[in-house]
């Protein structure tokens, strides 16, 4: 009986201690990935963290803010934005998919700016995302809302 005892309250505490595992205290602190993403003030100092240099508008109609980024040392970004609407461009070295849109399109095709073979994704006669890569370097360039082909082949040729 003893042992049935102890057994039923080894039971319940491994019971309690699972239950309890996925709750945290308030004074321990919450584990968070950290920010890949680095900031910085012009091209000229992203592309010395990253080791590449990136061609990328200065301004762009319709957007107000401008964000450069490093990406772990690999990736430059410029992120133009206005309100909540966003125009991504990176670079990185590679061939890869690097726009990170993994939507799928009705639109896809492909068109030739600077010399480049630049594959266009979007819906109904609008461009979100443009890829494309150029001496051993991958490109994107993706709008949050959709413009005209001939508005994304103007921003990839400020790119490429």
């Amino acid at each position: 009986m003893k042992k049935l005892a102890v057994l039923l309250l080894c039971i319940i505490t491994v019971i309690s201690l699972a239950s309890c595992a996925g709750k945290t205290s308030k004074e321990e602190p919450l584990m968070q990935i950290p920010n890949p993403f680095v900031d910085y003030e012009s091209l000229e100092a992203a592309a010395k963290a990253a080791g590449f240099e990136l061609k990328a508008p200065s301004s762009v109609k319709g957007f107000s803010d401008k964000l450069i980024q490093v990406c772990n040392g690999e990736m430059i970004q410029v992120i133009y934005l206005n309100g909540d609407d966003r125009l991504l461009i990176r670079k990185a070295k590679g061939s890869e998919d690097i726009s990170g849109d993994y939507n799928e399109y009705s639109d896809n095709s492909t068109v030739t700016v600077n010399g480049n073979s630049v594959t266009l994704r979007g819906d109904d006669g609008k461009v979100s995302t443009a890829v494309w890569t150029s001496g051993g370097y991958t490109y994107s360039v993706s709008f949050d809302t959709p413009v005209t082909e001939d508005e994304m082949t103007g921003i990839v040729g400020q790119v490429s």
